[in-house]
C-alpha cells in the first residue's frame, strides 16, 4: 500500500521503476509496443513486474495509459490529446508541460478537499495519458515528458522518488494570463529577470504558461516582483507559482 505519510515524504506513489525508465524504456520499444495487439502483454515486452491490479503504483499507471494507446490506435491521437496536428509549431516540449500544468492546477482548484492517493492518482494518470503517446510516437523528448511528470507529481505532492535537481531546472507557472498571450509575449514580460531556458503556452488557450529560467536566480527574482508588486503580461497582471524540486527534496512551493 501506498504511504499517505505526514512524515515530510509526501503520499508515497510505489513504483518498480521510476518515470525516467519508463519513458526511455516506451521510446525505444516504440516499434514494438506499437505494433502490440494484446495489451495483456505490454508488461512483458517491458520486462516488468507488475503488482496486483488493486495497488496503485506507477508502474501500473504507465502500463493503463500504454493499454489506451493499444486499444485505440487513432490516427487523430495528436489532435484530441493536444488540439494539435503532428508537426505544428506550437507543439513544443514546453508547450505540452504547461498542457499537463494546467490540468493539474485546473484539478487541484476543483477537488481542494480530496486528499489520498488514489484520488490524486487520477490526475496523476491523465497527464500520463497525455505524455505516454506522445513519448511512443516520437513527438516528445523522454527526459521533457519524466520533467512535466515530477512536475505535476510536486503539484499534486505524490512521491514518484527523486530526481536530480540538474534535470529539473527551475521553473514558475503563470496563470490568469490572456488567451492570446504566446512565448514571445512572457519572454518580453520575464527576459529582465534572468535568462530564460524555455517557456511554453498551454494548448486549446487556457491562457496559462510555463517559464524555465537557467538558474534559481531568475525565478526567486519573478516571485518576489509578483510577491512585492506584479508580473504583468500583455498588460494584464499574471498570478505566479514557483515550481521546484518535489517537497520531500526541498519545501514545495506555495501561493
Amino acid at each position: 500500500m501506498a504511504d499517505q505519510g505526514d512524515d515530510g515524504k509526501g503520499i508515497v506513489l510505489e513504483c518498480n521503476e521510476g518515470p525516467a525508465w519508463w519513458f526511455h524504456t516506451i521510446a525505444s520499444k516504440n516499434d514494438d509496443i506499437i505494433k502490440t495487439e494484446d495489451p495483456k502483454r505490454l508488461a512483458e515486452l517491458l520486462g516488468v513486474a507488475l503488482t496486483t491490479e488493486e495497488e496503485t503504483s506507477l508502474d501500473a499507471m504507465m502500463i493503463q495509459a500504454l493499454n489506451k494507446v493499444v486499444e485505440t490506435k487513432k490516427d487523430n491521437w495528436c489532435k484530441v490529446l493536444w488540439d494539435c496536428e503532428k508537426g505544428d509549431e506550437r507543439l513544443t516540449a514546453a508547450a505540452m508541460e504547461a498542457t499537463a500544468l494546467y490540468y493539474v492546477v485546473d484539478w487541484l482548484k476543483r477537488n481542494e478537499s480530496l486528499k489520498n492517493l488514489d484520488e490524486k492518482a487520477t490526475c496523476l494518470q491523465q497527464i500520463l495519458d497525455s505524455l505516454v503517446p506522445s513519448v511512443l510516437h516520437g513527438i516528445l523528448d523522454p527526459d521533457a515528458a519524466t520533467r512535466a511528470t515530477y512536475s505535476g507529481a510536486s503539484l499534486l505532492e505524490v512521491n514518484i522518488g527523486k530526481m536530480e535537481e540538474s534535470s529539473f531546472p527551475a521553473a514558475i507557472i503563470l496563470t490568469g494570463i490572456r488567451k492570446s498571450a504566446t512565448s514571445d509575449d512572457i519572454i518580453n514580460a520575464l527576459e529582465e529577470f534572468g535568462v530564460i531556458n524555455e517557456v511554453g503556452v498551454a494548448l486549446k488557450g487556457y491562457g496559462f504558461g510555463m517559464v524555465r529560467f537557467t538558474t534559481k536566480d531568475g525565478v526567486n527574482k519573478v516571485w518576489e516582483e509578483y510577491v512585492c508588486s506584479e508580473v504583468v503580461v500583455q498588460d494584464v497582471a499574471a498570478n505566479v507559482r514557483k515550481v521546484s524540486l518535489p517537497a520531500w527534496q526541498e519545501p514545495l512551493w506555495y501561493s
